[in-house]
């Protein structure tokens, strides 16, 4: 679950908005080394507002947000060497930000690495995610690629807690609109607090706070 929060400031009026994302996923593991998942996004936005004269008005929208396919690779075992795994991820089904839907939108490729000096484990996650061009209103917009990078510390607090923390780097193409660049390329780095509980041998619950 994703949670973040902005405040705004236009003119005389004061905004401000709150995003929960809540992704539930499934995997399978065909055998050791391969596992499939199937992940699910729904946002819930909240906002109010305060304008010059005192007064505020609020509201709220839920909705569907996209479905992905995937798979997971591991080449290399953690033992004598650092694990090495490979996944890669497939949007299905896209909702996101046009008021309509969209099918094989985009895709994720991307490589994990984690070494555990007990109770530490250092992990790095980066990737390339690609997504297609879209068209809106007769407008060919251009979805900017992303390429991420998140080296992490996690903690085993006990055998059910954990928590880790380090930085997420986003860098980033231009979007455009009918070829015509509409921002600039840019990097963005944040910083990321998760804490995981262990329900069960098989089951996990995750949370994850952006530290801006």
């Amino acid at each position: 679950m994703v949670c973040s929060k902005s405040l705004f400031f236009a003119g005389e009026t004061e905004s401000e908005s709150e995003i929960t994302a809540l992704t539930p996923q499934i995997r399978y593991g065909v055998n050791d080394e391969l596992t499939v998942n199937l992940r699910s996004t729904m946002l819930y936005t909240s906002a109010s507002s305060l304008d010059s004269q005192g007064g505020i008005r609020k509201s709220s929208d839920s909705n569907f947000a996209e479905a992905s396919l995937g798979f997971a690779y591991e080449i290399l075992e953690e033992g004598t060497s650092t694990s090495v795994s490979i996944a890669s991820d497939l949007v299905v089904v896209d909702k996101n930000g046009f008021d309509r839907t969209d099918y094989f939108s985009g895709y994720t490729l991307s490589m994990s690495m984690y070494h555990t000096v007990d109770p530490v484990v250092f992990s790095l996650h980066s990737g390339w995610r690609h997504s297609s061009d879209r068209s809106v209103n007769g407008n060919k917009v251009e979805i900017p690629d992303t390429f991420f990078i998140n080296p992490s510390l996690t903690f085993l607090v006990n055998p059910q807690v954990s928590m880790a923390f380090g930085p997420d780097i986003r860098y980033r193409n231009a979007p455009a609109v009918n070829n015509r660049p509409v921002d600039v390329t840019g990097t963005d780095m944040r910083g990321v607090f998760n804490i995981t509980y262990a329900v069960s041998a098989d089951s996990r619950f995750f949370s994850k706070q952006l530290l801006t």
